[in-house]
């Protein structure tokens, strides 16, 4: 600092000059130095201000700085959250999908095997009609044969009988 930041208002006030003949009036020059003084205590009064002022300020930026730096924090440690929920998100769904491809497989398969199933139970079902059906068809034919047998036979005898019988 030098000499002028050190002189103060009380310096000011209390200030003598020497005095010489033909020198200033005093009068004007105290009320000058008085001017002066009040100048000076009201720049110093302002001052203060600035620095108490600029104190404030500092510790708010500080603050800021402060809670700028916890929020950063905060955003890393959210993004971060964020990313790994959407990691085990993905992971889960991945799983979700291969648990509900196997059991679509397994699934179509036991319709494979069901339908597998039915057809041979279908064929077997058919083979038994073919089989039923012939067996039926060889009974009526057996049974067609008597009749026609019987009916053969019947005939004979109607016409034997009628030979017996006198005057016919």
């Amino acid at each position: 600092m030098d000499e002028r930041e050190k002189l103060t208002a009380q310096d000011v006030r209390h200030q003598e000059f020497s005095s010489k003949l033909r020198g200033y009036d005093r009068d004007e020059v105290n009320e000058f130095l008085s001017i002066v003084a009040d100048l000076i205590e009201e720049l110093g009064a302002e001052r203060l201000k600035i620095l108490q002022k600029s104190e404030f300020l500092e510790k708010q930026l500080a603050e800021f700085k402060n809670i700028e730096a916890t929020l950063k924090s905060t955003l890393l440690r959210t993004q971060e959250s964020a990313d790994d929920i959407k990691r085990a998100a993905e992971k889960e769904s991945e799983l979700i999908i291969r648990e509900a491809q196997v059991k679509a497989d397994r699934l179509i398969e036991e319709k494979r095997v069901k339908i597998r199933q039915l057809e041979s139970n279908y064929e077997a079902l058919r083979s038994k009609w073919d089989e039923y059906f012939v067996k039926f068809k060889n009974l009526l034919t057996s049974h067609l044969e008597i009749l026609e047998k019987l009916e053969s036979e019947y005939k004979n005898l109607a016409k034997d009988s009628m030979k017996s019988l006198p005057g016919i």
